[in-house]
Order: C-alpha cells, then structure tokens, then sequence
C-alpha cells in the first residue's frame, strides 16, 4: 500500500476540489452523521452519490450514476431508504447482465431476472431519475431531483428530501480534522480494485431540516478506481464480491476504519485492512485485526440474513470494540442482482489501550441479498408462515388463547380438551411438512400487485389453516389412507376428532380478520365475503367431485364421456383448487387497489396456475417414487374420475378402453392388487400423462404471460413466477 502525507485544512485556506475523476471505472461521495434541533429529533443519515462507467473503453457518453440514501429517527424508529439510478444506468447494467456468465447464483432464478428486466424495464421501488452532474474537474456539483451536492470554498453544502410535506434538508459540512489521503497500488489480481481514498472522518453539520435550525457531526469519503464490474457481477472466478465496512468515531478524537472485502457464496476473504486515524496525524494501517458477528438480524422485506452485531479488536493497537446498531431496520433496496444492503448507524464500546471508550459509527454490509439457492431461500418465508401460524394458532391451548377466540367463558374452559382435540390433531398434520405455497403465493402476489405484505402477512398465512382443514375432511370423504406419507387423521384419531378439528379449521382465522388493526370495516366485510365466496366453491366442487365417485358406473361414465365431462372436471378444479389462491388474490388486489385490468389479469393468472397445479398433481398420482407420499393410483383405488382418466379412456383403443372403464367402475376390481396395476399400466399407455402434462404447462404459461404484460415488474413478481415454476416441476417417477 502507498501511504500519501494527510493534508492540513486550516479554517483560512481553501479545501482541496473533491471535483469527479472522469477517467476511473467508479466513484462515490459518501456522506453519514446525525443532526437535531431543538424542534428536531436526532436523525441519522447517509447520502451517496455514484458515478459508474461499465464500457470497455471507458467512453465518457457511457458515465452513468446511482444514489443511496437513508434517513433514520432515532425516537419512533422510522427509517426512510432510497436507491435512484439514471436511464445510462439501467441501460448499461441490463446490457451487461444481458451477457454475463452465471455459475454462482440459482440459474433458473437469474434467468428470470435477466428476462423481467430485458423485457418490462427497471423494477419496483426502483426509480430511473435524470441526473444533472457537472462533469468539470475542477469542481463538485451535483443536482438530482430533489438531492444535491456542492462545494464551495471551506464547505460542502448537502440538500435532500426530509419529512411528509415536501420538506428539505439542507446541510453544510465544515471539516474539523485533516483530509487523510491513501491510495492502493494496481494488483495483478482481477478481483482487487485499484483505488484512491480522500476522507474527512470528522465534519461539523449545520443547516435546517423543514425550516428547523439543526446541528451535528458528519463524515465524508471520497473513492475512486478500477474493476466496477466486479462489484456487481460474478467475478473471473464464479464469485460475486461484497463487504463488511465500518467508520467508528471514538470520543477521545480517535478514528477507525475496518474493511473486509471478500467472496460471498464461501466467505473467502479478498482482503481485509484496518486504519487507526488520530486527528492531524498519519494513518496507522493495521491487517492483522478481529471482526467478528454475534448476532444476525433477518429482514422481513426480503428475508435476507444480515450480521448487526460484531466484535472489533486490533490487537496491536489494544482497541477492543462491540458494534451495536441504532435499529436493526435499517436495510436499503439495491438494484440489480443483489437486490438489498445494509447500511445503518450505530454504537461501539469498548477499551482502548485499557480506558473504556465509547462512540458513534456506521456499518456497510454489501452482498448478503445474493440469493444463491433459492429453495433456500423459500425455506426461509416458510419458517416465517409457521411461526405466524403458531402466533395465532399454538400447539398449546391456554385460558387467554381461548378467551382470544371466543370471549370470556360464562363458566370454565378446558385448555386441555382443546389442546387434545383440536391442537393436537391440527400440528401432527401440519408438522407433516407441506409446501405451503398457498400463503406464500399470497404474501408474494400482494407485494406483486404493488403492496407490501408486512402487516397483512399473518392473515394471509392463515390460510394454511383453512387448507389443512379441507384437507381433514377431503381425506373423510375420499377414504384416503395416507396424507404427507402418513395415516390420515380420521384414521389416527377417529372421524369425531378428525371432522370437528377440520370444520374448526374453517372458521378459526375469522378471529384474526376481525380482530386486525390495519384494516378499515369495509375492508374487513370485503374479506369475509371473498371468505365465504370460497368455501362456497370449494364445497360445491367437492360436491361435483362426490357426485362422479358415487355415481360411477359403467354406464354412468360412457354417458358422461358423450358430453363434454373435461371441461366439468376442470371447472371442478377450479372450485376445488383455484378458490383459495383466486380469494387471495382478490384480497390482495383489495389492498392494493390496482387497477380493474390488473386485479382481472392476476385473478386469470391463480386460475391458471392453480388448475395446472392440480392437473400436474393428478399425473404424480401414478407416480412410484417415494417423494410421492400418497398411495400410487390412489385415485383408481378411491374411483375418482380425474382429468387423467377421462384423457386415457379417450385416447386408448376401443378394447383397452373398455377395459379401463370396466376396472374403474367396479369397486372390486380397482382395489385388487392386479387389476389396479393393469389400470394403472392403462393410463400409461393411452399417452395421457403426457398430453396433460403438456395441457398444464401451456396453461400456466398463457396465464403468465398475461400477467407479466399487465403487472409491473419488481422482486415479488419474479419471486411469484419462481415458486410457480419450481411447484410445476416437480419431478415425476413413473
């Protein structure tokens, strides 16, 4: 590393220009601190401006720009964050990622990111904003909507948006300490940047904040170098780069900066360095340093796993510190593939050189939204729906969960009664394991349609109770054995237990609408009528499904066949399969209040989705893999006339036909161990599997293709077409 002497700055001379060095790949102004007044809270703050060039031969047309910025009260915890890029910007970025080579992240999910992106434009909440950056070398002037920076003589003057009313706030920065100066020298590693650093960790604040006197302390870096593209793309090695960052202010007039640069996916580590800056003298480097998390925070906006908490300590300077932030929310939506970052203030304690010491800081935590896997991924909202779940519905009934769903007892109540009848039974199928992508297609097709899910998210999980429960009492009425690979629950507990805790199931998550503190009484009455609309259709498509299994006959089935039974099956379906996720949606499109066109367009696409689902489902039912946890040819077995076996009776000749219809038809036959693997050996051959599997995909797909034109793009949407696919490609074993 090549040390440059720090500049002295006295309160006579001029600062040095921070004008842009239009000759390097990347470059920031990074400005943190806090402000407050006597009409003014404390607010923690941080604004960065960036200058991109991702072009090969670094053409000055091709300089592109992005801003970060963050707003945090510290007294009710509110925490507002942008990031804005330029039209140069998202052409460049979506030019390159276009092109790039993936080996490191899930492929099938970059794929579909790459395709949004190319095809319907830059995402939600990103915004592309026309910048004005004057590009002279001789100084700093930049203008964005309602951002700015400038520099004039002794100060920075800093303006951005503060509170609801089209309010600003304007600073003007004025450095106490020294400028310090360092720059690393060209690596031959591709994965090591050359860079230039100016900072000012120590800047004294005035201005305003929505006409307010305010004062405080800041802190500027500017940085400028080589290797851009590394920093948001996979490098050379099938890696993607990020990093752990601090800028700590002690309150004995010391400075640090901690910096780990390294390779997410594995951790390795690129490069780390520490600086001890002590005002108005040289800058102690140190390599050899701790930092070390403690405790992760998981965001819920985008289930992405940051490290808050960590142990810093350079032992050769005897400086042992703990990072605590501010507030754990203090993420910031990050275009492109890695979607979010931390950057926040916070506090360090500790002792330096056997003193305790104690002071501000801010923390930077880059690439940890990279998904990498994304069943990973989804195992983490699933975790959230059953701990939501359980919110609501325990595994143990007290007296005050209870009194939550039916008031005050006019005698006793018997926890215990409950806890055996209900509870129980309920969590030893729930604990089976499903997918539960119904709540998680809710959750994702609300944010989709433009709201975000975070207050809404534990009613919409409940709706995993009111699945279970029609899947208690589906499994009554179709004798089934087996349910998630083990007995069913009339089998295990008995058809008393079995049918109250399923009818239970139905009425229970009314509790928590009515009880919701984030919706209006209209709200709620639209809810319980999209409520009652579906248990309306998905009983009278289990009639439909009733009706076909206790009517089958031979003769029955040939009349049925003369008529057009497949568009009744599908129908079937879609009261039986698409009812939930279509009520949903409607909820969501409730919420949201999108347009008519949208809410239709996203009504179409569950249908679609949801009844190719169950078409794909009633394929699985011939499958003789153990993924498939239900009895293979269960529906012959239990004479369900399927989607499948219509498709077989139609497309065998006239002889296996017949054949088919005949075993089908006789309860004798289906159940005995050889008939059912002819039948099953029937289905096979007709070609029917195929042809519905081709059906179900060709429906998915126009679905979606409607949807993707009419619903604009953002994570969500990408998340939702990711958890369709992957639900209609699980494998299936013959």
């Amino acid at each position: 590393m090549n040390r440059k002497n720090i500049e002295l700055i006295t309160t006579d001379s001029s600062l040095p220009i921070e004008a842009p060095n239009t000759d390097h790949d990347i470059e920031w102004w990074f400005y943190h601190g806090y402000f407050e007044g006597k009409k003014v809270a404390r607010y923690y703050f941080m604004v960065s401006f960036f200058r991109h060039n991702f072009s090969e031969n670094h053409h000055i047309e091709k300089n592109c720009y992005s801003l970060l910025f963050s707003l945090l009260n510290s007294e009710t915890g509110e925490h507002i964050a942008l990031n804005q890029i330029d039209k140069t910007y998202f052409e460049e970025y979506n030019s390159l990622v276009q092109n790039v080579s993936n080996t490191v992240m899930d492929s099938q999910l970059f794929d579909l990111f790459k395709h949004e992106m190319n095809e319907h434009g830059c995402f939600e909440p990103f915004k592309i904003k026309k910048v004005n950056v004057d590009l002279d070398n001789e100084k700093l002037d930049i203008k964005w909507e309602n951002f700015s920076l400038e520099q004039k003589e002794n100060i920075f003057r800093l303006t951005f948006p503060f509170g609801e009313n089209g309010d600003e706030c304007t600073i003007d920065l004025t450095p106490v300490t020294a400028r310090y100066t360092y720059e690393t020298e060209a690596e031959k590693n591709d994965e090591k940047a050359y860079t230039t650093y100016h900072c000012y960790p120590n800047l004294k604040l005035h201005g305003s904040a929505g006409g307010n006197p305010v004062a405080g302390q800041a802190w500027m870096d500017h940085q400028w170098g080589k290797k851009n593209k590394n920093f948001i793309f996979p490098s050379s090695q099938n890696e993607v780069i990020g990093w752990d960052w601090f800028g700590v202010s002690l309150n004995n007039g010391t400075y640090a900066i901690f910096s780990i640069l390294k390779f997410i996916k594995t951790g390795e580590i690129i490069r780390k360095r520490a600086f001890l800056l002590k005002e108005n003298k040289e800058i102690e480097f140190f390599n050899d340093f701790i930092a070390e998390p403690f405790e992760y925070w998981q965001s819920p906006e985008t289930l992405t796993d940051f490290p808050l908490y960590w142990k810093l300590e350079i032992p050769e300077a005897e400086l042992k510190l703990t990072f605590s932030p501010v507030n754990k929310n203090q993420e910031i939506p990050y275009f492109g593939l890695e979607r979010t970052l931390w950057e926040g203030a916070g506090y360090v304690d500790g002792t330096f050189k056997g003193a305790d010491i104690k002071g501000l800081a801010r923390g930077e935590f880059h690439g940890y939204g990279y998904i990498f896997d994304f069943n990973e991924h989804l195992d983490k909202l699933v975790s959230r729906v059953e701990k939501n779940i359980e919110g609501f519905f325990p595994r143990t009934f007290s007296e005050n969960t209870i009194q939550t769903y039916v008031g005050k007892p006019a005698w006793k109540n018997d926890p215990v009664a409950l806890t055996e009848m209900i509870s129980k039974p309920v969590w030893e199928l729930m604990l089976r394991k499903g997918k539960r992508w119904r709540p998680i297609f809710g959750i994702w097709m609300q944010e989709a349609l433009g709201k975000p899910a975070v207050n809404y998210e534990r009613g919409v999980c409940l709706s995993e109770l009111i699945h279970s429960g029609s899947l208690i009492i589906d499994d009554i009425q179709d004798n089934s054995e087996l349910r998630r690979g083990k007995p069913t629950l009339h089998l295990q507990y008995g058809l008393d237990v079995a049918i109250n805790a399923g009818n239970t199931l139905y009425f229970l998550p009314s509790v928590e609408l009515y009880h919701h503190k984030y919706l209006t009484d209209r709200q709620k009455l639209r809810i319980h009528e999209i409520m009652m609309n579906t248990f309306v259709q998905s009983h009278f498509g289990q009639t439909m499904d009733i009706y076909w299994s206790k009517e089958l006959s031979e003769e029955n089935l040939k009349h049925w066949i003369q008529g057009d039974i497949e568009s009744k099956i599908l129908q079937m379906y879609d009261y039986k399969t698409a009812s939930g996720p279509c009520g949903l949606t409607k909820i969501a499109a409730m919420l949201s209040e999108t347009t008519e066109l949208r809410e239709k367009t996203a009504i179409e696409f569950s249908r679609s989705f949801s009844v190719a689902f169950q078409l794909l489902d009633d394929i699985r039912n011939y499958s003789s893999s153990p993924k498939w946890t239900k009895t293979s040819g269960e529906d012959i077995t239990g004479g369900k006339l399927t989607y499948v076996i219509v498709k077989a009776i139609r497309a065998l000749g006239q002889n296996d036909s017949h054949r088919l219809i005949e075993i089908i038809c006789n309860s004798e036959l289906r159940t005995e161990k050889d008939m059912h693997t002819e039948a099953i050996s029937l289905i096979h051959k007709s070609g029917a599997l195929e042809s519905v599997k081709k059906e179900a995909e060709e429906m998915m797909n126009k679905g979606w293709d409607n949807f993707a034109r009419n619903i604009p793009p953002s994570e969500a949407k990408i998340m939702l077409n990711m958890l369709c696919k992957n639900l209609l490609d699980l494998p299936y074993e013959g």
